[in-house]
């Protein structure tokens, strides 16, 4: 794939070509076990065929003192690629395009990864169902689709990978695999093929999640990072999520044991919040306890209250009989674009582009291949 012109120069990425992935379906297991029809398997170090199985099989590969193993069988190999005839595979009971890489970690070779390797577009085919509701309109997962590219190439330029490109959990894009397409996930994808947000000559970075409450978040308040097009802007469209307002409750000793005070100290803890940024959000909170003061970020907090529990940063709390009741806005960091916003403007008649260059003002859409 080349990329044109105006986007040069770029930085430095990992081998392979731009629009080639490796996608992290297991980060660190002594085996795995995966299903394919006729499966052949590739020294990637001698760049050849090793072994191979007739029929649709299950085979186990695990790490082996000298290697790695299939069926109990070693190679010496650091990396083995798998291939099926039917270009498919599948891991823990779901199907995956293209080829799987089991790879024995640099830092632990008592483990291995699980790696997918896929082409970009057919990664996305994947994702489209794990990061927008499959009743969402059109217009909202072409919005997705371009954010998810945007983001992936983003994180391939700018930051060499180690194992594999891409996460396949929230740690940065949900990927379901083939198992979770469908007709509209794949027209999403197709429709905007090659699209990518830009600013300036460089490939934005997109970020997004499930719900702001009412109020994005820059990225400068969040991460300390301040992007242009990733500013706090008003969002009218996402009172429809299900975590637009929430609600957390939980005893005070528990909030005290959660947020590091010994048990002995639990009675005399304190919390409070010490700062805001201009969307609401907790930037900074404090504990106290036995002649000790700690601070903490928002997102610290929610770390350690539970991401599913204190859904966002911008809260408040309410002590009344030894319970403590967070109130909260949103689901997720708040930067970049709203996925429950952009299911609001979809809705409203709103097409992708309008979409996009509202969550992510002076990017411009580009077709780089």
């Amino acid at each position: 794939m080349a990329l044109l012109a105006w986007l040069a120069p770029l930085p430095a990425f990992a081998e392979g070509p731009l629009d080639r992935f490796t996608v992290c379906l297991v980060k660190s297991a002594p085996k795995v076990e995966i299903k394919g029809k006729s499966c052949h398997f590739f020294d990637e170090e001698l760049e050849g065929l090793v072994h191979q199985s007739e029929g649709m099989r299950t085979h186990a590969i695990s790490v082996a003192p000298e290697g790695i193993a299939v069926d109990g069988k070693v190679f010496d190999t650091a990396r083995l690629r798998v291939r099926s005839t039917e270009n498919w595979l599948s891991y823990g009971g779901r199907i995956f395009r293209e080829d799987l890489i089991a790879v024995r970690l640099p830092d632990d070779p008592t483990r291995l990864a699980l790696v997918n390797e896929i082409q970009l577009e057919g990664y996305l085919y994947g994702l489209i169902n794990k990061e927008a509701l499959k009743v969402w309109p059109l217009e909202a997962k072409k919005a997705q689709a371009v954010a998810a590219r945007t983001y992936a190439l983003h994180k391939k330029i700018n930051h060499p990978k180690d194992v594999c490109d891409l996460d396949s959990s929230a740690l940065d894009q949900v990927y379901g695999g083939y198992s979770t397409e469908d007709q509209a996930a794949r027209l999403a994808v197709d429709a905007t093929r090659g699209e990518v947000l830009v600013y300036g000559s460089r490939i934005a970075k997109a970020f997004y999640h499930s719900t702001c409450g009412g109020k994005t978040a820059s990225s400068e308040d969040v991460w300390g990072d301040p992007q242009p097009y990733l500013p706090s802007l008003a969002c009218t469209s996402c009172a429809a999520s299900p975590s637009f307002r929430w609600e957390y409750s939980l005893t005070r000793a528990e909030l005290a044991a959660k947020l590091g005070a010994p048990k002995r100290h639990a009675k005399e803890f304190v919390f409070d919040i010490v700062r805001r940024d201009s969307s609401g959000r907790v930037v900074e909170a404090r504990v106290r306890y036995g002649g000790e003061q700690k601070l903490l970020s928002g997102e610290d907090v929610r770390r350690k209250l539970g991401y599913q529990a204190l859904k966002s940063s911008a809260f408040t709390f309410a002590v009344k009989r030894g319970r403590v009741t967070f109130s909260g806005k949103g689901f997720g960091h708040g930067v970049g674009m709203c996925q429950w916003g952009a299911a609001g403007m979809a809705a409203q008649g709103e097409d992708y582009r309008a979409i996009l260059h509202y969550y992510y003002p002076g990017t411009m859409l580009r077709k780089i291949y």
